[in-house]
């Protein structure tokens, strides 16, 4: 049986942007409807728990949440931000690159008086290139008005479009290894060096030298308290219901049917989820096939291949830090592993403590890993909601990666 509800805004996809999206809209006067295909909201912000830990799937650390800083305000405006039960990380070295051939450690401090400090103290004859870095970081970021919620303003400089994050560096510094620990933290991004560009490097990285915190019970609270928000404003949350269809007419969307057979009109849609799929959900010829193939056309960027462990209590003291490695000092050859070298470089987040400070409970450790190598895997699923497990082939891969690492 066809059922319809009608809506101001429909969302599809729960991840941070469409959560946030919806509580503005939910705030300011709209009936709001988020519609997700999984049982737990929020994206990258979903956890969950092995042996009494909370893991973060996606948001490990979290920038820009101190007083002021872009983050904060708006989970301020929100309601939120006093209601996070966040920890914050070492301001002495909230992320710590290191490399295999260099028994130094490099850390980032926390504040940019911090960063240029610590820096600056590990190449005292490069302390002016530092400067210039963090200057530049922040008028890169001062470029966007959005960044800093302003309503206002247009960007100033075309060339942090189109100039790539390793040139800029070089540009900035001769130094080779100072270039490879300013862009040792690129797993943030998977950053290529020809490639990605230098106001992508900046705006993220700004962030988390401003402030860098952890959530103490993992960042699925940030997806719970945002939800409540978008309820307690009359809005609804529609879980474990996945969009088939978008219905145009005349170049309008009018109507969104669900898997359940259940059909939602409203006069704004908005996609929360990714590009090639949002245009899936429809073939009106109001979107152009030759944007169509763009869309479809797009590389994506490379994935990762993600240990969660649980430690033996009082084995590992607790640093309240990151760690990013590299095998060299090449932090760009990253994408370019092979099977001997793999894993190259790799990403080390402590899970926050939740019984005691001292000793680390639980760790996650990710590195790149591309499509191909689960490629013959990529037609099944298993979660929750549809359990299928896929087979001893796969159990012998992941095993042996395990001990890779």
């Amino acid at each position: 049986m066809n059922m319809e509800k009608k809506y101001d805004i429909v969302i599809i996809g729960s991840g941070l942007a469409g959560l946030v999206c919806g509580a503005i809209l939910a705030k300011e006067g709209k009936r709001v409807c988020i519609v997700e295909k999984n049982e737990q909201i929020g994206g990258s912000l979903q956890t969950f728990k092995r042996d009494g830990v909370t893991f973060d799937t996606g948001v490990h650390y979290i920038g820009g949440l101190e007083k002021g800083h872009n983050l904060f305000q708006i989970f301020q405006y929100l309601g939120i931000m006093d209601r996070l039960e966040l920890v914050k990380m070492d301001e002495e070295g909230f992320d710590v690159v290191l490399f295999g051939d260099d028994n130094d450690e490099y850390p980032y401090g926390m504040g940019y008086e911090n960063f240029e400090r610590i820096l600056g103290n590990k190449f005292p004859e490069e302390k002016e290139a530092i400067h210039r870095y963090c200057e530049e970081m922040k008028r890169i970021c001062n470029n966007f008005p959005m960044y800093y919620l302003r309503t206002q303003g247009t960007y100033q400089d075309n060339s942090v479009f189109t100039t790539g994050v390793r040139d800029f560096i070089a540009g900035i510094t001769s130094n080779k290894k100072l270039q490879q620990v300013l862009a040792g933290t690129n797993l943030l991004y998977a950053g290529i060096a020809d490639k990605t560009p230098m106001y992508i490097h900046a705006l993220v990285v700004n962030s988390y030298i401003e402030s860098a915190m952890k959530c103490k019970q993992g960042g699925d609270q940030i997806a719970k308290l945002i939800a409540r928000v978008i309820k307690e404003n009359g809005g609804d949350i529609l879980r474990k219901q996945k969009a088939v269809h978008l219905e145009v007419t005349d170049g309008v969307a009018k109507s969104l049917m669900l898997e359940s057979g259940e059909r939602i009109r409203a006069e704004t849609f908005i996609s929360n989820i990714p590009p090639q799929q949002t245009l899936e959900l429809t073939d009106s010829h109001a979107i152009r096939q030759v944007f169509r193939n763009r869309i479809k056309n797009l590389d994506n960027s490379i994935s990762v291949f993600v240990i969660y462990a649980t430690l033996k209590p009082g084995t590992f003291q607790h640093r309240n830090r990151n760690y990013y490695y590299f095998d060299e000092q090449d932090v760009w050859r990253c994408h370019d592993y092979t099977e001997q070298t793999w894993p190259y470089t790799y990403a080390f987040f402590e899970c926050v403590p939740q019984h005691q400070n001292e000793y680390a409970e639980a760790v996650t450790i990710m590195a790149y890993m591309k499509f191909d190598e689960v490629k013959e895997w990529a037609d099944t699923h298993n979660t929750t909601l549809h359990k299928n497990e896929r087979g001893e082939s796969y159990e012998a891969f992941k095993s042996e990666k395990r001990k890779n690492y």
